[in-house]
């Protein structure tokens, strides 16, 4: 999700997005996404429920799920934030409604789906989303100014420094100071620790929601055991090989 509204000094361009940098609205997207039923009807049940890209890696932890499909907490979060019914059924505060256009890559079909079911989730509570299929020089274009569905994964730390720091991220994300100071001192000490501590502050910040990790499909020999694998990275295959150690034949 971008951050608010700023005037670039190259371009002089707008960037950010007035709805969705607002933490509230953030916070009630991610509570009100039902991730099972993505998984079910994009995914065919093929897949899991992605709360942080480094689920069940030695730096990423539980603390970050949430109590997902909670319409009702969603709605009483974003009430308190002063967003209230137009009587169109669009959410609007101090003449700003909520309403943003959701990009996704028109090469992926996946994204595509993913993005229908969730304009309607989030109309459930009151906000209104375009989804908006674009090409990749049109998305590069304009991700400054709107969320966008991608796919991405690592099985590294130095992802949270690609994806969250300010002077290397590829978004103009709404990221905290705070979180400048926590990677730069992870990069320093290489403590798993601090990259933990890391994906505590972005889960309360949320600069991104994440949705699911989708299974990754193997043509494997008859009698190979591969053990027990982890959530597959969308950018590296190979990672498939981590745990060859533990390979068999049956």
């Amino acid at each position: 999700f971008t951050a608010a509204p700023t005037k670039s000094d190259v371009t002089v361009k707008e960037t950010g997005n007035e709805v969705t940098s607002e933490w509230p609205i953030r916070q009630a997207i991610n509570l009100t996404v039902n991730r099972d039923y993505l998984i079910n009807e994009v995914l065919y049940g093929y897949g899991e429920a992605a709360y942080h890209d480094a689920d069940r890696l030695p730096w990423g932890y539980k603390e970050t799920e949430v109590e997902y499909n909670n319409i009702d907490k969603a709605k009483e979060i974003l009430q308190i934030a002063g967003w209230i019914d137009n009587e169109d059924g669009v959410l609007e505060k101090q003449g700003i409604e909520a309403k943003f256009k959701l990009l996704f890559l028109e090469s992926d079909p996946i994204a595509q789906s993913m993005g229908t079911l969730l304009m309607h989730q989030l109309a459930e509570i009151g906000i209104s989303v375009e989804v908006v299929s674009q090409n990749e020089k049109e998305i590069n274009s304009n991700k400054f100014n709107n969320p966008l569905i991608m796919r991405v994964g690592n099985h590294s730390p130095i992802d949270l420094y690609h994806r969250f720091h300010e002077d290397n991220s590829r978004m103009n994300l709404r990221i905290s100071a705070d979180v400048n100071q926590l990677v730069e001192g992870a990069l320093a000490s290489g403590d798993f620790k601090i990259w933990q501590s890391i994906l505590r502050q972005t889960a309360k910040d949320l600069p991104w929601i994440w949705l699911v990790h989708p299974d990754h499909l193997y043509y494997t020999k008859k009698g190979l055991n591969l053990g027990e694998t982890a959530f597959q990275s969308n950018e590296q295959p190979l990672f498939l090989l981590n745990n060859i150690e533990e390979w068999t034949w049956e």
